[in-house]
Order: structure tokens, then sequence, then C-alpha cells
């Protein structure tokens, strides 16, 4: 899994791309589980994938993901991690 730090400037690195450096768009939200998480992102060209990630993290509705959002996923991820490694 990944250390705290380095997921939380990944994350603002990639929202900063498209000029809003608190949310992540579709387009950076697939940028960076492309290329941080690419074991988990096999599915990573399949264009519905990716939606329904989007749709599943973005629980304001809002088209973007904010901080809370993404800490939410890396949360759940590390979880499945612990689990996985059990």
């Amino acid at each position: 899994c990944y250390g705290n730090v380095g997921v939380v400037v990944n994350e603002h690195f990639y929202a900063a791309k498209e000029g809003d450096s608190e949310h992540l768009s579709k387009n950076e939200l697939k940028s960076l589980l492309k290329k941080e998480f690419p074991n988990l992102m096999q599915c990573s060209n399949d264009p519905a994938a990716i939606d329904q990630i989007m749709e599943t993290l973005d629980q304001n509705q809002d088209k973007k993901v904010d901080f809370m959002e993404y800490s939410l996923m890396l949360i759940t991820m590390t979880q499945v991690c612990k689990l996985f490694l059990q």
C-alpha cells in the first residue's frame, strides 16, 4: 500500500493539472489512478469503469473529487490492502 504523505502530495499534483488544485476532474482522477495504482486500474481504458469510480467517489455529485472524497478512497484502499495481506 502507500505512504500517507505521498498520496496527499500526488492528489494536489494531479488536481493542479487543470487549474483547480482543490479538486480532481474525471481526467485527473483517471491519470492519478492509472499512474499511482496500475495494478488496480487494469480496467482504466474502459470508460464505464472510470465513470463508475468517479460516481462512487463524488459523494456530493459536483462532477469533481475533493480532498475528503479522495481521502475516503485511500482509507478504503488501505483497509482492503490490510484484509488482503492478512
